[in-house]
């Protein structure tokens, strides 16, 4: 039996041939995952478990029981290859018809004219990407918070004048509001679908994910911003589309997805190839170093019933957990009226809480993201603001151009806020949303990390809450602290 197996590559999908029992057996563990989806309230009544399970399969065999899959697994597969003592090459059964186009034009990057600065490691960013395009492979790259994504894809798109580049993101305020207006800036020919905008057949294409069924996937090179996202089950299929591109993934946050679908994100958009880490970053003054200060929340009682549903134990124990919350208020106000601070929750219900004890911060969440029955609701209750109109897009745009413009120096926001902005002038963040997702463990920290411009932030400061309260969320604030670590921030705990 030869030593040799060939991959077969047929554009944005790969054949392995042939594919023995003992390759398939070994091929078909490496190219399969177990989903797990938490199941609440009544739902995880009738299942009988707080957690589904689900199987998946990243491929299939075809009509001569060959494993076929994406070509994001190229290197999973070789290297599982490699193990059991076969040696892989790859023949391309659809080659670019004009590859002299997938080579970057890196006179137009240097122009003097265009007065263009790298920082740390952007060179090395954009050379490891020419090599995907010309050899038509994807990948992922794993940069800081701030690392300037934007700018990376406007140089993408600068130095590959005759490519069709599709840009996609699944937040609507990251792609309206800062991707597309910065690539307008950079590059002519930009359009965009999503977010009430639709501006079709431009050579560089913005995306929501919402929007992909208006594209028609013919892109040479697709970008996906915050690409750990792609892995959910809508999103990925429309991604399917694109048959032919170079897939390039950009995220701070890769494998950290709670529900196990991290493999998908690799058959669509292959391995990380280029990483700055947050350390790194901030070692090169890309970003400000963050430190995260801990307070403590213990109370006589929990106020939490154990036999409650998840949402019932975050209300009292969370949003309307009045001890915590003064204790959350306090630390706001411990910082002078000349520094920029936020206070991030997950829920309209907790920041309207949250803003009862702190009356001077502005209120931000998404447009029309209150019903009229709710405001009535907490109208009795007392905690809606006197004079407050529910939030319109209008409204939401300028305060978030007032925050990053440094005017605007207090405010509670729910999670509308936690990507894709960048409020350089931000020195404080107080966490109060209890969170549990490594993924947001990162970004909304990195919402401090953004230099300034008149260079006079230092670091930025994050408070956290250690929440003894409660079994529960006292192990969710140790996840945190996991989280903090692994980025290598210095946290600071109170002395007992």
């Amino acid at each position: 039996m030869s030593k040799t197996v060939t991959l077969l590559r047929s554009e944005n999908r790969l054949v392995v041939d042939p594919t023995t029992p003992e390759i398939f057996t070994a091929l078909s563990q490496e190219l399969s995952f177990t989903a797990k989806k938490m199941l609440y309230g009544a739902e995880a009544f009738k299942a009988g478990t707080s957690i589904e399970f689900t199987n998946y399969k990243c491929y299939v065999p075809d009509h001569r029981h060959r494993i076929a899959t994406n070509i994001g697994f190229h290197d999973r597969i070789v290297s599982r290859l490699e193990k059991m003592g076969f040696s892989a090459v790859m023949e391309d059964l659809s080659p670019h018809p004009n590859p002299a186009l997938l080579e970057p034009l890196w006179d137009r990057l240097y122009d003097p004219e265009r007065k263009i600065e790298l920082r740390h490691g952007q060179e090395e960013f954009l050379a490891r990407l020419s090599v995907l395009v010309r050899t038509r492979m994807p990948g992922c790259f794993d940069c800081a918070p701030g690392y300037g994504k934007s700018f990376l894809i406007g140089l993408v798109g600068l130095l590959y004048p005759k490519l069709k580049i599709h840009v996609v993101s699944k937040r609507v305020p990251v792609l309206c509001d800062r991707i597309y207006p910065e690539l307008c800036q950079m590059l002519p020919n930009v359009g965009i679908c999503g977010g009430g905008q639709k501006k079709m057949g431009c050579r560089v294409m913005c995306f929501t994910a919402d929007s992909l069924t208006h594209s028609n996937g013919d892109a040479d090179i697709l970008i996906i911003d915050e690409v750990h996202e792609s892995a959910a089950d809508r999103y990925s299929e429309r991604l399917a589309r694109y048959t032919r591109s170079t897939n390039i993934g950009l995220s701070a946050t890769h494998d950290m997805r709670l529900d196990n679908k991290n493999l998908r994100v690799e058959g669509m958009f292959g391995p990380v190839v280029f990483t700055v880490s947050y350390d790194e970053a901030a070692a090169h003054g890309m970003v400000v170093p963050i430190e995260v200060i801990w307070s403590d929340v213990i109370t006589d009682s929990n106020p939490c019933d154990p036999t409650a549903t998840s949402i019932q134990r975050k209300r009292m124990g969370i949003w309307r957990n009045q001890i915590r919350n003064q204790i959350i208020a306090n630390d706001a106000e411990s910082y002078g009226d000349d520094v920029q601070r936020l206070i991030t929750c997950e829920t309209i219900e907790h920041a309207l809480f949250l803003k009862y004890l702190l009356p001077d911060y502005e209120l931000v969440y998404a447009q029309n993201g209150i019903k009229r029955d709710d405001v009535e609701y907490f109208k009795r209750l007392g905690v809606w603001p006197e004079g407050h109109e529910i939030m319109t897009l209008e409204r939401r745009q300028a305060l978030t151009k007032r925050f990053e413009r440094g005017v605007l120096k207090k405010a509670i926001a729910t999670t509308v806020w936690n990507v894709g902005v960048s409020f350089n002038f931000l020195q404080v963040l107080l966490r109060a949303d209890a969170g549990a997702s490594p993924t947001m463990d990162t970004q909304i920290p990195g919402r401090t990390s953004r230099l300034n411009a008149d260079g006079g932030k230092e670091c930025g400061i994050v408070h956290d809450y250690l929440d003894q309260f409660d079994r529960g969320f006292e192990s969710r604030a140790k996840g945190r602290q996991k989280s903090y670590a692994a980025q290598k921030w210095k946290q600071i705990f109170p002395n007992r």
